[in-house]
């Protein structure tokens, strides 16, 4: 940081998941404390794709589905500073991936047994989506989506990366239900003052704007 800088004005977002109806990234707005000097870190998440996730903490899909999209973040050494999540990637069958972003990440839509992911929160990463044939999604974790299940007919999307990420959607091999869950949004964070948070503003990959 430049002598004489003492705060950063901060515009974040994360990044979309992969999928036709993928979950788009969320947005915080926030002002933090910085020290003359210092080297901060940026981290900006990628787009999920099929199934693979984004960078920064998107999960993977299940095979035909999309990945979760990954989080962009400011860190100090390893301390994340401000983190926007990123959106759950879409079930195969284009079944809906959860909105990244706010405090408690959208959860992915559920398509019959199918379970979506849940969104990922402040304390915890969201759930893993159900599944009648046992391929359920992943729960996701610190920082990180939930990979999706995967099935002969249903193949779940993956959660978007967050303060703590989304989970997994749940796949099948049940022919009457071919779409797999979506994978739940990624929470956002920040340590500053005058926070906002929106849900699922973005698409494409993940920006981060600073002002002093």
């Amino acid at each position: 940081m430049p002598t004489g800088v003492t705060s950063l004005v901060v515009n974040a977002f994360g990044a979309q998941g992969g999928g036709a109806l993928y979950g788009k990234g969320g947005r915080i707005q926030s002002t933090i404390a910085v020290t003359a000097g210092e080297t901060l870190t940026l981290r900006v998440g990628g787009q999920g794709g099929t199934p693979a996730g984004g960078f920064a903490g998107g999960g993977a899909g299940g095979t035909n589905a999309g990945g979760g999209g990954g989080y962009s973040a400011i860190l100090r050494g390893s301390t994340a500073l401000v983190i926007a999540g990123g959106g759950g990637g879409a079930g195969s069958g284009s079944v809906g991936g959860g909105a990244g972003g706010g405090t408690t990440a959208d959860d992915g839509t559920t398509n019959g047994p199918n379970g979506g992911g849940g969104g990922g929160t402040q304390a915890g990463g969201g759930s893993g989506g159900n599944s009648l044939d046992l391929l359920v999604g992943l729960p996701g974790a610190s920082l990180a989506g939930g990979a999706g299940g995967s099935g002969a007919t249903a193949d779940g999307g993956g959660g978007g990366g967050g303060l703590f990420g989304g989970g997994g959607g749940g796949g099948a091999e049940n022919p009457f239900f071919p779409g797999g869950g979506g994978g739940g949004g990624g929470s956002s964070f920040s340590s500053g003052t005058g926070t906002t948070h929106t849900k699922g503003t973005r698409d494409g990959n993940g920006v981060i704007t600073v002002t002093s």
